[in-house]
C-alpha cells in the first residue's frame, strides 16, 4: 500500500488528481510484491459512490488532493481490516456508505487496536478536506515503521484468507 501513496504522491507533484481511487484501482504483483495504480483513464471523472470524499458531492467544489486522500483514507482501512469499509458493513448499498459519509457516521472499531493505523486513517478521513494529511506525512507516519508494517502484513493476509474463503 505504500506504493500506492508513493504513486498518488507522484500524480499530485504533476498536478494529476486520480478521482477514482478504490479497491478495484489497484494492482497487486506478487514478484516482487508492488502495489499499482490503474484505472487513470477517470483521473477526469468524480470518483466511485461509497468511495468518495463528501465535500465531492457538493457542485461548487472544485477537485483537491484532499479528495483523493480520503479515498486512500477508505482504501487503507479495506486493506487493514480484510475487506471492511469504515462507513458500512458489507453488503450494504453504496448510496447508503456514502450517506454516511456525508453525516461521518464512520465505524474504526476494527482498527482500534492498532493505534498507528487508527491514527492514520481518523486522520485521512477527517471531514475537513484542509485537515487531511498530505502524501509526505503520510509516507512518514509511523504506520509504516517496519515493526508495524510486519504486524500490519501478517495480519492482513490473515484476514484475506478469511475473506477469500
Amino acid at each position: 500500500m505504500r506504493d500506492v501513496v508513493s504513486g498518488l504522491g507522484h500524480l499530485h507533484d504533476l498536478e494529476i488528481l486520480h478521482q477514482d481511487l478504490k479497491p478495484q484501482n489497484i494492482f497487486i504483483t506478487e514478484k516482487p510484491l508492488v502495489a499499482k495504480l490503474s484505472d487513470m483513464g477517470s483521473c477526469t471523472s468524480c470518483g466511485t459512490l461509497g468511495w468518495q470524499a463528501r465535500e465531492m458531492l457538493r457542485p461548487d467544489v472544485q477537485p483537491s488532493p484532499a479528495n483523493d486522500m480520503f479515498s486512500l483514507g477508505c482504501v487503507l482501512f479495506f486493506s487493514v481490516t480484510g475487506g471492511k469499509h469504515p462507513f458500512g458493513k458489507p453488503g450494504k448499498r453504496a448510496i447508503d456508505i456514502q450517506n454516511n459519509i456525508q453525516n461521518n457516521t464512520m465505524d474504526l472499531s476494527s482498527v482500534a487496536s492498532i493505534p498507528e493505523a487508527h491514527d492514520l486513517i481518523s486522520g485521512l478521513l477527517n471531514p475537513d478536506p484542509i485537515l487531511r494529511p498530505k502524501v509526505s506525512k503520510v509516507l512518514h507516519h509511523p504506520f509504516w515503521s517496519s515493526e508495524m508494517l510486519s504486524r500490519f502484513c501478517f495480519s492482513s493476509l490473515d484476514k484475506m484468507k478469511k475473506f477469500v474463503k
